[in-house]
């Protein structure tokens, strides 16, 4: 299995309708993640956030829980392993993806279905096929994608 983590500017710049970056937005509403190493989620915590990040891979996991603790958030965080298309994304208000276009793809009907309206998620690098972003800003020269739901 193959992790590639989002890199901090991305992470720090990535927009929501208002301009502000993801951790900005995730620390004012909670958020939800697919996993990797845990930087989005840890950073929202510090900035007053819950949030959750859901991973296939236990190593991925494990070093995100690390990773909050070493970072003084494990109260705020939570990281479970776990499959992100049988993950429960109700109460999200925030949710993050760095997922394949593929993956985004076939996860857009649940995103679709289980997210209340004015959800905001957010891509890094990759969008939603058919759903045209809100907005997208370039990072580092990386894609960088908003919708509200």
């Amino acid at each position: 299995m193959l992790f590639r983590g989002t890199r901090q500017e991305p992470a720090r710049r990535s927009p929501d309708e208002k301009g502000h970056s993801l951790r900005g937005l995730a620390a004012r509403c909670g958020s939800r993640h697919a996993g990797g190493d845990g930087r989005l989620v840890i950073g929202a915590a510090e900035r007053g956030a819950r949030g959750v990040g859901i991973d296939i891979d236990p190593s991925l996991v494990l070093r995100s829980r690390e990773n909050a603790s070493a970072a003084g958030q494990s109260e705020r965080t939570e990281f479970r392993t776990g499959n992100f298309f049988d993950a429960d994304l109700t109460g999200a208000t925030v949710v993050a993806l760095y997922l394949l276009h593929s993956v985004n793809a076939k996860l857009l009907p649940k995103l679709r279905r289980e997210l209340p309206p004015g959800t905001r998620l957010v891509s890094h690098s990759f969008d939603m096929g058919d759903w045209p972003a809100q907005q997208r800003i370039t990072v580092e020269e990386k894609w960088i994608f908003l919708w509200v739901v």
